[in-house]
């Protein structure tokens, strides 16, 4: 059985649920309080995992009690990270997020930028059993190398574009598919019509390109072909990963064949689903996301 490899960011989420009255005083108390992994390409892996298919995680942590923490539960979930990077005297990456009574997040996060960004060991890997490539933007030199290495063996690269800055372009161009957030695509684009800001993004940097717009969906632009498909009502409890899950059911679904169209819908449906739980790690607990992973 074919493998997905996600590339990037591992953090360790601190969730804090704070009430608007607690947020105006001034020593706020949570309401609530939860602990788990995340990072886009570490939680894309956990999803794709939890859906049963076998999935390496590929990041940089420091051997630090975060780092093992991280590495424990992305082991307890299934994931492999035989080919993950430790250094000693880094801090691993570590996130806090308030979560207020909408539903609505604010993250923080800390990335120590004295992580080492050599990409040595991943000229080694051995991709022949990968069906695709999922990356994100917090260690770019490490995904140009896989993108490179997968563009010679046919392996199809998905890109998620949290932000964007000129420096990127020639990392955009690599992947693909480019799967924008909305601020992301506008700042590229300075465009708030999606097919118009999509068609602008292909131009400049090839591929196809998807952006994920939270409870209203996604609009994608692949081969010419141009659909805005609408969000899921679900019972909303967290949003925080799902688009991380988005892109990591994407890729899955393409690694595994399925047509673009019908594996965009796919990674629509479960995302929302996977907003109906407290955390980015739920996806293994949510029968409904399972049964559209069964019958897709």
């Amino acid at each position: 059985m074919k493998t997905v490899i996600c590339l990037g960011n591992a953090t360790w989420d601190q969730t804090f649920s704070v009430s608007t009255s607690q947020q105006q005083a001034a020593k706020s108390y949570a309401d609530g309080f939860s602990v788990s992994g995340g990072g886009v390409a570490a939680t894309a892996a956990v999803a794709i995992a939890n859906a049963g298919e076998p999935v390496n995680f590929i990041g940089r942590m420091g051997t630090d009690m975060v780092g093992k923490q991280i590495s424990d539960e992305l082991i307890a979930h299934g994931v492999n990270i035989d080919h993950c990077l430790r250094y000693e005297q880094v801090q691993s990456s570590i996130a806090t997020i308030i979560l207020d009574e909408e539903h609505s997040s604010k993250i923080y996060v800390y990335n120590d930028p004295s992580m080492p960004k050599d990409t040595s060991s991943l000229f080694g890997l051995d991709l022949s059993d990968t069906s695709a490539i999922v990356a994100d933007l917090t260690w770019p030199e490490g995904a140009k190398v896989l993108f490179e290495l997968a563009k010679q063996k046919g392996i199809p690269t998905f890109l998620r574009v949290s932000y964007f800055d000129q420096s990127l372009i020639e990392l955009l161009e690599l992947a693909d598919c480019c799967v924008f957030s909305h601020p992301s695509l506008l700042a590229m684009t300075s465009d708030i019509q999606h097919k118009r800001a999509l068609n602008k993004a292909i131009k400049r940097v090839g591929g196809s390109a998807v952006v994920t717009l939270s409870q209203r969906g996604c609009a994608w632009l692949h081969e010419g072909t141009f659909a805005n498909i609408p969000g899921h009502q679900v019972d909303v409890a967290d949003t925080t990963g799902a688009g991380d899950i988005f892109i990591g059911i994407l890729a899955m679904q393409v690694g595994k064949g399925q047509p673009f169209d019908q594996a965009i819908n796919t990674a629509n449906h479960v995302a929302a689903l996977s907003c109906e739980f407290m955390g980015a790690r739920q996806l293994a607990n949510c029968d409904k996301a399972q049964a559209v992973l069964n019958n897709s």
